[in-house]
């Protein structure tokens, strides 16, 4: 084979999506006497993974349903991202459904779960023009950051994927949910939260959620070489104040310090990739 042909032969493997399967849409029916039916998010099964995005943003089912209908769709939202941590392919309860909708196909994860929420889920839109003059905080949550995470880890880990990234995030304990998505059934114990956030009461709370899960499943005897993996802002503090930025180091500071007490190791880094190494390299260490 010339180097011509080679060459050509690598650009097309690269060029080719390495991401494949089956996607549904998620609806809910909000009011039986109407029968509507409303599309909150989309689903993604790769190799036989379950990866989801469901609406986090109310504003338009505000305008439809006044506040009662935004405490229904919050409440429906929880259950309906729990029963997919836990990697189940049925609707959990009647008022939602789930249609299939057939192949998708991308380059990751991330990318074919975001277009097929962007291009699904109208109720997503924001209804406010940002001021595209100001430069804005980009958030990150835990769900995003948990399907970030798997497309690096798969590339860093390779055969060594599956030992430590159960197709089930959580693990289910009575009544309980404990997101515990890294871990081998013998003695890893990760948990994972965002701290990507504007608002330092949603910093605290991403991260006493991932504490209290890891720190009971201790307790449950799931492992002992427990780690909570924190994704940090980095470049976002330069779109808030210096005391916010005070503020939120002070809180991951203080939070560092906690879990070292319980015996519980603390890895961060600010981007996606920095993360996934270090998650590897303590999965590695087991």
């Amino acid at each position: 084979m010339s180097m011509e042909s080679l060459e050509k032969l690598l650009n097309q493997e690269s060029n080719t999506p390495s991401v494949k399967g089956e996607w549904f849409s998620i609806c809910w029916k909000p009011d039986a006497g109407t029968q509507d039916l409303l599309t909150i998010g989309v689903g993604f099964v790769e190799n036989g993974r379950v990866h989801s995005r469901v609406l986090d943003y109310f504003e338009r089912i505000k305008c439809l349903y006044a506040d009662k209908g935004v405490y229904h769709a919050e409440l429906v939202t929880s259950i309906v991202k729990e029963s997919l941590r836990q990697n189940v392919k049925t609707a959990p309860i009647p008022q939602i459904t789930y249609t299939q909708k057939g192949f998708a196909q991308g380059f990751t994860i991330e990318e074919v779960v975001s277009s097929l929420f962007e291009q699904t889920v109208a109720l997503a839109k924001k209804i406010r023009q940002r001021d595209k003059s100001k430069e804005r905080f980009s958030s990150i949550n835990t769900e995003k950051l948990y399907t970030c995470l798997l497309d690096e880890l798969k590339v860093i880990s390779g055969i060594e994927y599956d030992n430590f990234t159960p197709p089930d995030s959580s693990i289910v304990v009575g009544q309980h949910e404990l997101f515990i998505p890294f871990r081998d059934g013998k003695n890893l114990v990760g948990g994972l939260a965002s701290a990507v956030y504007s608002n330092t009461s949603t910093i605290e709370l991403s991260l006493l959620k991932a504490a209290r899960d890891v720190e009971a499943a201790v307790k449950l005897g799931k492992g002992k070489n427990s780690s909570i993996f924190i994704l940090k802002p980095g470049n976002e503090l330069n779109k808030v104040s210096q005391e916010q930025t005070i503020l939120i180091d002070n809180i991951m500071d203080k939070f560092d310090w906690h879990m070292k007490k319980q015996g519980i190791k603390v890895g961060s880094h600010t981007t996606f990739n920095g993360l996934a190494e270090e998650i590897y390299d303590w999965a590695k260490v087991a």
